[in-house]
């Protein structure tokens, strides 16, 4: 009898942490291949045009501390 997908959930859950860890790894490993080709594409190009903004001081890169004091700052 095969068990259901809340079955299999439920069991897996139940694994140690790193075996779940494993699992899921696992899991998403085996989709390769079933996305698109040209959004892997479209990420990739968009990160080297993001790099390479950064890297000819098109833009400036702002820390993470920066970023949140901005957003805590009121409008002005």
């Amino acid at each position: 009898m095969s068990m259901t997908l809340d079955e299999l959930r439920d069991a897996a859950l139940q694994l140690p942490t790193e075996e779940r860890r494993q699992l899921a790894d696992d899991l998403y490993a085996s989709t390769d291949g079933d996305e698109d080709p040209a959004i892997d594409r479209e990420s990739i190009d968009e990160a080297k045009a993001r790099y390479e903004e950064l890297r000819s001081d098109t833009v400036r890169a702002e820390s993470l501390d920066e970023v949140l004091a901005a957003l805590r700052a009121p409008l002005g």
